[in-house]
């Protein structure tokens, strides 16, 4: 540590002029030091200030990190060391995309520098006296022929003492003053560090980075020791709720975690040199207000503090404009529309936001999961199927067709699966274990294509053993997937991690908190829920927890628009109309989710893809963290009507919240972005929230199997529908929820339903602090067995409380303040169109798939079920070999029928009627010479 006489953590006995607070302690010790206690440790902040300036205009700039892929803002370097230049990211064609601005990628040919005190002229003020008056600590300084500073500490009672200071300039110029009074560590003495948003555990700046206050999750930054942890925090007052904050506005201060020494040291600097005020005059005065924290607690701990009772944090949102359940309807329908932009010749969602002529798929288990959970025949056959064949024919889950695009590096080639292992294993169990390709190309990737008798248990990862295993797979994978999750632990949990990887998305950021839980459900380790936990506060670090929301009203989408997105008005889209509206500003806030990444959150505030929110539910629900709950329902609750695009950007709006929002053009939509492979996963973590509230609010008495959706970054779900669970004392219950089952008369009523035996069960969930009392009804054109009088069981939290009386599938229902109240109907008679007939296999195919050189082909048989089989084939040869391809093929002893593809990728999908036993198949091409060429004559059969 760095000066000890200086920066010093005083005994709880020498203390002088004590100030007694709320829970915490201020007093003005020796050297002047202001003495901050927690009620354990007492911290030293000395009052120490340093100026910034430059006469003329630094021309501040963003660039991106070379060690990260992270923004901070730049400066032109004037007589700056050449080791303080920054090092500027060389960037190729592949990068591009939604939120990535071209114009920060363009090389500049002037130098710059990114360290803080190397933009301008440092000026370290001169305190001329410190005293405590009235409970109060006044500071004057100068920084001679530069400006006066007077500041003043208290306590108002809000857990950290303020520090607010008058900065007056006594020149022209751009100014910049620098609180630098916190202790400073050297990185080895302490436990970990935090800068938003990427310097966290004890990764730490390689320069005096400042992170400006639209980056920051909150406005602060903390050093962690043993025992406690301290830092700097901006009041809430200095970053308002409008102007949205974006890299335009709202950037009053910013925060630096490394001094010029090298040390960890909570500094804050304000205004931001060439930013927002940072232009003065003499007479002209700038004020700021911070906060000097000292907590008991771990950074992580510290941070919901902070959030809680200095930003106001709490469980702050209602269902208000929709039930989640009219939500997943919504989207589902949309996802069926042209609206949805499914390109049914390339069996995949476009792509064109960010990589014009594109399609991408995610996975396949997304759609399958939310079609047998939904019990719906056409999302099954029109979307499941699609995207189950292109996951398991393409070579990249980005496909684009034509060569001369880079963006992203999509591939044109048809061949290896991209669907990770984990999904290929899922694909066979959910097969009844019946296509035998699906196992081996799982097995494959598992092993790293190495042959049979090659391989050594354990080639794969610790959670691809873990699905292996959960697919029926031999408990072996399963030992793997222990040992992998237990040195895992010890080696990227125990361990504070000091290095960046190729990250992007936050999770990669942090340890895989997700499969870790899986873990602790698949095992009932706690070593895995205690990891998990821990990694989930980690990533709650990247929530937004800011700016306070005001208890009023706001006008959005002014003149009848919605906000313009930069990324969108760049290519020529005309801004888009909404409705001007008046509401509270809750529902405008982004505090719940996250932005996308540190390299896109440049462009947009907050995503709407919160996949952590069932997950943080189910967290709290095992380990009582009140944090991770709230902020789950903030992620989730009344927040949108439709499908509502990507995220949140340029403006507080509600266009987004409209029913119809996604019912446009893609060359009309303009106020977000719309990455049409997203509804999907999105429906997915609805179904996954609603179900893990149930489990959570019944306490375990309702719950269903699930098995993991891979995915990539935030596309990462739980899959139902594929086995039973049970509900209360049902044990054989089948998550059942198609459209328009129940119809609820209180919007602030979710709802979970399953079918048992002979029963139909329902568990309805307040979204709000009241107690809610309305009524239900069924529709009993699915259920006509309700029709006329009859008796449910009545079921409140965990008990069994009494009966209810129903009268054609109607019924009153009163469910506490963010409670459940469920119902169990026995007699129903429900008659399913997906889900009884996926679980009718049939017998096995023998000969499931078939692969050839004649094109490459690989042919295989994918059978869900009864009236739920399709044989897939494609080719990987391409139209540098053929101009078109045809299909023969029959069923038994059929006729032969003919299919035709004029276009590559060539690939045929033929619905096979039940009953069948063999279909025999044949393809011809006509090469790119206009010769036909035959393949031979193979089939697919059960013997």
């Amino acid at each position: 540590m760095k000066n000890p006489a200086r920066f010093i953590i005083i005994s709880l006995l020498a203390s002088s002029l004590s100030i007694q607070a709320h829970s915490s302690e201020l007093s003005l010790g020796k050297h002047n030091t202001i003495v901050v206690s927690n009620g354990k440790k007492k911290v030293g902040f000395a009052p120490d200030f340093c100026l910034i300036y430059r006469n003329e205009n630094p021309k501040m700039k963003l660039k991106n990190l070379t060690e990260c892929k992270y923004f901070v803002p730049v400066w032109e370097a004037v007589d700056v060391p050449p080791e303080k230049i920054f090092k500027e990211r060389i960037y190729g064609a592949e990068h591009g995309g939604d939120g990535i601005d071209a114009s920060l990628q363009d090389k500049v040919s002037h130098r710059l520098t990114g360290d803080y005190f190397y933009a301008g002229k440092r000026i370290d003020f001169t305190t001329t006296s410190v005293e405590s008056r009235h409970d109060t600590i006044f500071i004057q300084a100068v920084a001679t022929g530069y400006g006066d500073l007077s500041a003043k500490v208290y306590d108002d009672q809000k857990n950290y003492p303020v520090l607010e200071y008058d900065f007056r300039p006594s020149r022209d110029g751009y100014f910049s003053v620098v609180y630098t009074g916190a202790p400073e560590y050297s990185l080895d003495e302490v436990e970990e560090v935090w800068q938003p948003m990427v310097w966290q555990q004890k990764r730490f700046p390689l320069a005096s980075y400042l992170t400006m206050a639209y980056q920051c999750s909150l406005p602060a930054t903390m050093v962690g020791l043993s025992s406690y942890s301290y830092g700097v925090l901006a009041d809430s007052k200095e970053l308002p709720f409008l102007p949205l904050p974006t890299r335009e506005h709202n950037n009053k201060f910013g925060v630096i975690l490394r001094n010029t020494a090298g040390n960890a040291q909570p500094m804050i600097a304000a205004p931001i040199l060439g930013g927002e005020q940072s232009q003065m005059k003499p007479g002209e005065r700038f004020t700021m207000a911070i906060r000097l924290v000292v907590s008991p607690e771990k950074i992580t701990d510290a941070y919901e503090d902070m959030a809680v009772n200095l930003f106001g944090f709490h469980d702050y949102r209602t269902n208000t404009i929709s039930s989640t359940n009219q939500v997943i309807d919504r989207i589902i329908d949309y996802t069926l529309s042209p609206y949805s932009n499914f390109i049914d010749s390339l069996k995949g969602c476009s792509y064109s936001t960010d990589v014009p002529g594109s399609t991408k798929n995610v996975s396949s288990l997304h759609p399958l999961s939310i079609a047998l959970v939904t019990d719906n025949d056409s999302l099954f056959h029109c979307r499941a199927f699609p995207i189950m064949e292109y996951m398991l024919s393409r070579d990249n889950t980005l496909f684009c067709l034509d060569t001369a695009q880079k963006v992203q590096r999509p591939s044109r080639k048809l061949g290896r699966p991209c669907a990770p292992t984990s999904e290929l294993i899922t694909l066979y169990e959910l097969t009844g274990h019946n296509c035998d390709v699906l196992k081996e190309w799982a097995e494959n990737k598992f092993y790293r294509n190495k042959p049979v008798e090659k391989r050594e248990q354990g080639r794969g990862l610790w959670y691809d053993g873990l699905a292996m295993y959960k697919s029926g797979e031999s408990p072996a994978y399963l030992d793997w997937a222990i040992r992998g999750a237990d040195y895992y632990i010890q080696q990227q949990v125990n361990e504070k991690q000091s290095t960046f990887g190729g990250f992007f998305f936050w999770n990669s950021f942090i340890p895989k908190y997700i499969q870790l839980l899986e873990m602790y459900e698949a095992t009932g380790k706690k070593s895995y829920l205690e990891a998990a936990h821990q990694a989930a506060r980690y990533y709650a670090m990247f929530v937004w927890m800011c700016p306070q929301i005001p208890m009023e009203q706001i006008t959005v989408n002014k003149g009848n628009k919605a906000p313009w997105y930069w990324y969108l008005k760049q290519r020529g889209i005309p801004q888009q109309s909404a409705p001007e509206e008046t509401v509270d500003a809750w529902r405008l806030s982004e505090i719940g989710l996250t932005a996308e990444s540190p390299t896109t959150g440049i462009g947009h505030r907050a995503v709407f893809m919160a996949h952590h929110a069932p997950y943080f539910l189910r967290l709290a629900h095992y380990t009582g963290d009140t944090f991770l709950r709230d902020i789950a329902r903030s992620a989730i609750v009344g927040r949108y009507r439709n499908f509502p695009g990507y995220h949140i950007n340029t403006e507080r709006s509600t266009a987004y919240e409209q029913i119809d929002f996604p019912y446009h053009r893609h060359e009309e939509i303009s106020s977000t972005s719309f990455h049409y492979n997203h509804p999907f996963p999105q429906i997915s973590f609805l179904i996954d929230y609603l179900v893990a509230d149930a489990f959570d609010k019944s306490n375990e008495e309702i719950a269903f199997p699930s098995r993991h959706i891979e995915g990539y970054g935030y596309l990462q779900n739980k899959f139902y529908g594929h086995e039973p669970g049970h509900f209360y004392n049902e044990k054989n219950a089948w998550l059942w929820m198609p459209k328009g089952l129940v119809t609820v008369g209180h919007v602030e009523l979710n709802y979970l339903s399953a079918r048992a035996d002979n029963a139909l069960c329902i568990a309805f969930m307040n979204q709000c602090d009241s107690d809610v009392s309305t009524t239900f009804s069924i529709d009993t054109k699915r259920v006509p067995t309700l029709m006329g009088q009859k008796k449910a069981e009545l079921w409140s939290a965990d008990k069994k409380i009494g009966e209810i009386d129903l009268t054609d599938g109607k019924a009153p229902i009163t469910v506490p303040a963010k409670g459940i109240t469920s119902v169990i109907i026995k007699g129903c008679n429900i008659h399913t169109s997906v889900q009884e007939n996926f679980a009718q296999k049939g017998s096995k195919w023998k000969n499931s798939s078939f692969h050839s050189d004649f094109g490459h082909l690989s042919a295989l048989m994918l059978d869900m079920g009864k009236n739920l089989k399709e044989a897939y084939l494609f080719l990987r040869d391409d139209d540098s070999i053929f101009k078109e391809v045809t299909l023969l093929y029959r069923f038994d002893d059929g006729r032969f029928q003919m299919l035709k593809d004029l276009s590559y990728p060539f690939e045929f999908s033929v619905p096979v009627p039940e009953g069948t036993e063999t279909i025999y198949m044949q393809i011809m091409g006509i090469d790119v010479n206009d010769n036909l060429q035959k393949g031979e004559l193979f089939k697919l059969s059960k013997e």
